[in-house]
């Protein structure tokens, strides 16, 4: 069986040439649903004619899709989608001597009367669709398509069409190709098909969906993936860079600083727009403001955060992405939240393939061999991106599995050999100009294809570094503040804003004057921390030094700044 969990097959001219499929193609359905796949039929045929040809079509199915997309059929529930056309069109070509076969909602005849069919249309000023079917013709009222129709069944089903296979012959199979996260054309397809589909098999019919269903036919996708299903992340010298949108595992790692979180929230942003399903597990508090798209929840922060075995029913519904704040637990609080979490994922993907991706910020903290944890990496379909500062602690049994990377500067020595590790495994040499970012640059290693260096696309959500991070959590060693007494040549190191606080209190007052002076302290703030607001309020004491203001006034005013940003309610 592929990688892929849902099969949407087309009937006549599909499945089969004839008014039902080979017992061959039959059992081939079988097995997979056997393995945990969903098959849906989706035909153009009303479903009591399909019925009466093909007895067992219900129970060959998991859903059948019927009269071209606008009746869903989910076990015993069978629903129209829209209202039927017209019956006043039917009457009339009834009286005009044309047969016409009414559905639930269609109107279906032959298309050598498709003149009549819309003179009729036009004569009555009935807003219709008529679709072909090579020889036949069906009446439908506007908006109706397979692709719409299977949309609406795998709702029902809570599947997801980022992990659907559709395979189609004709011209009313467009839709459905266009919907799926891959459109699969038989040999018999007519020509217009074949140029659309993401992949045209060999052979013929039912013997072409025997082998999708196989695997055969769409092993070469994990090559070549459909490029509809892709994200741009920037801009190289020679143009876009560009990752396929799923399907694979990827290590974001840098430095503190580096980008880490910017590129992971802007790679999410990007697979979310295409309709992909994320779970962020948000350490750091970095990733709330994706909550600004329509199709992402933050939970946690202040709030309660759910039960892990919530985020997976909360992840049954369609296109929902999370992100889980878990910024405001302590490390050992986090620590058992995503031990109970990611076993919770690993159970959903199986069963639904949702997430389609798992954004693990401080991945090296959460992902162990002894855990069994890295079981997340090497399942089918794959859909990890791992971001951390410590690639160098993340198991060999994970970084196996790993299929892209997009490295960012970084500045641990250890780091620095993790990452030339991993480069020289894929045949790259970590020591070349082309490979050593720049700060505002990325290299990306794509799953397939050639490393490139390029500059990060703009966000359209905002990117935040939470004020909570590095009240007592260490920044990097360049990006620590230093209080220096000229007259003592005396140094006071700040490493988090703790430290800042306590230093900004015992320093000479001469010291935190000539800082002021400088604007060191706002500057410190928006550079180092990215907090724009602190920035504001150390500038507005740092003003005070060019009225001559008492340098005990300044000092408390700096004190002040800071415990009213961090330390007060």
């Amino acid at each position: 069986m592929t990688d892929y969990r849902v099969f949407a097959l087309d009937f006549d001219g599909t499945l089969t040439e004839g008014s039902r499929p080979d017992q061959h193609v039959l059992e081939a359905i079988a097995q997979v649903r056997d393995k945990g796949a969903t098959v849906i039929l989706v035909t153009g045929r009303i479903l009591g004619e399909l019925l009466r040809a093909f007895p067992d079509a219900e129970a060959s199915f998991d859903a059948i899709v019927s009269e071209n997309g606008a009746v869903v059929t989910v076990g015993e529930r069978s629903r129209r989608l829209v209202p039927p056309v017209p019956p006043i069109l039917e009457d009339a070509l009834i009286r005009r001597g044309f047969p016409v076969r009414g559905g639930q909602v269609i109107l279906a005849c032959d298309a050598h009367h498709d003149a009549t069919v819309l003179e009729e249309i036009a004569r009555l000023h009935l807003e219709c669709a008529v679709v072909r079917n090579r020889a036949a013709l069906m009446v439908l009222p506007i908006g109706v398509s397979k692709g719409n129709g299977l949309v609406e069944a795998l709702e029902d089903l809570e599947l997801s069409l980022h992990d659907t296979v559709a395979v189609g012959d004709a011209e009313n199979d467009h839709s459905l190709l266009a919907v799926c996260e891959v459109g699969v054309a038989v040999a018999n397809a007519v020509e217009s098909l074949k140029v659309d589909a993401d992949l045209v098999v060999d052979e013929r019919a039912g013997d072409g969906v025997v082998a999708v269903l196989a695997g055969t036919a769409t092993a070469e996708l994990k090559r070549f993936p459909p490029s509809r299903w892709s994200i741009a992340l920037g801009e190289a010298s020679d143009g876009p860079v560009r990752l396929p949108a799923a399907r694979y595992n990827l290590l974001i790692a840098g430095g503190s600083m580096a980008g880490k979180s910017y590129s992971a929230g802007l790679f999410t942003e990007l697979v979310v727009r295409l309709g992909y399903s994320v779970l962020v597990v948000d350490v750091e508090g970095d990733h709330v403001e994706l909550a600004s798209l329509r199709e992402v929840l933050a939970l946690g922060g202040d709030q309660p955060l759910p039960d892990p075995h919530r985020v997976a029913e909360i992840l049954h519904h369609r296109s929902t992405s999370l992100v889980i704040d878990l910024s405001l637990l302590s490390s050992s609080e986090q620590d058992s939240y995503v031990r109970e979490l990611l076993p919770e994922v690993a159970r959903e993907r199986q069963a639904r393939g949702l997430p389609h991706w798992l954004v693990l910020d401080e991945a090296h903290r959460f992902l162990s061999d002894e855990d069994g944890l890295t079981e997340l990496a090497q399942e089918a379909p794959r859909g990890v991106c791992a971001v951390t500062y410590r690639p160098q602690d993340l198991p060999v049994g994970f970084t196996q599995e790993l299929d892209a990377l997009l490295i960012l500067p970084e500045y641990d020595d250890e780091a620095r050999d993790a990452i030339s590790t991993l480069l020289e495994a894929r045949g790259i040499d970590p020591t070349g100009p082309a490979t050593q970012p720049r700060l505002g640059e990325a290299l990306v290693v794509p799953p397939i294809g050639e490393p490139q260096l390029f500059r990060l696309a703009p966000r359209t959500t905002r990117h935040v570094r939470h004020w909570h991070k590095y009240v007592e959590a260490n920044l990097p060693p360049m990006l620590n503040f230093r209080f220096i007494d000229g007259a003592s040549a005396q140094e006071r190191v700040a490493q988090n804003l703790v430290e800042f606080h306590r230093n900004l209190r015992s320093a000479q007052a001469a010291a935190v004057l000539d800082h002021a002076r400088r604007r060191d302290f706002s500057r410190w703030a928006a550079d180092a921390l990215g907090d724009s607001v602190l920035a504001e309020l150390l500038a507005s004491n740092e003003d005070l030094t060019s009225r001559g203001e008492d340098p005990e006034r300044i000092r408390a005013g700096l004190i002040t700044a800071v415990e009213d940003r961090y330390f007060r309610p």
